[in-house]
């Protein structure tokens, strides 16, 4: 009966923690992430797939991921955590993001987990 899990992932991907989630989470009501460096983790649909068929009673999701991020995508990940789905949830999000010379890096952060 897991209710609540931490996650600090480094070398793991999406598929693999949503193998791991689909298995242990039905009951899961909080869940935090700390990701680096796999754009993947910031496909908002997959996350609600993920979330409506695997942790129907989820009530805390909070998300940080650090990483290099393509400038032409940034705004793409953004606005998909803004769909009516986050926001009924009342799950918010912000970011920040940097060039650090020719790399740009994205943190983007859950800022209302609950």
């Amino acid at each position: 009966n897991l209710r609540s899990i931490c996650l600090n992932l480094y070398r793991v991907s999406f598929n693999e923690l949503k193998l791991f989630l689909s298995k242990i989470s039905f009951q899961l009501k909080k869940l935090r992430i700390k990701k680096f460096n796999d754009e993947n983790f910031l496909n908002a649909e997959q996350w609600e797939e993920l979330i409506i068929n695997s942790m129907p009673c989820l009530c805390v999701f909070d998300l940080q991921y650090t990483g290099l991020i393509d400038d032409n995508l940034r705004q793409n990940f953004i606005e998909r955590f803004c769909s009516k789905f986050w926001i009924e949830r009342n799950w918010l999000f912000d970011y920040y993001y940097y060039k650090d010379e020719n790399s740009y890096y994205l943190n983007f952060f859950s800022i209302v987990p609950y």
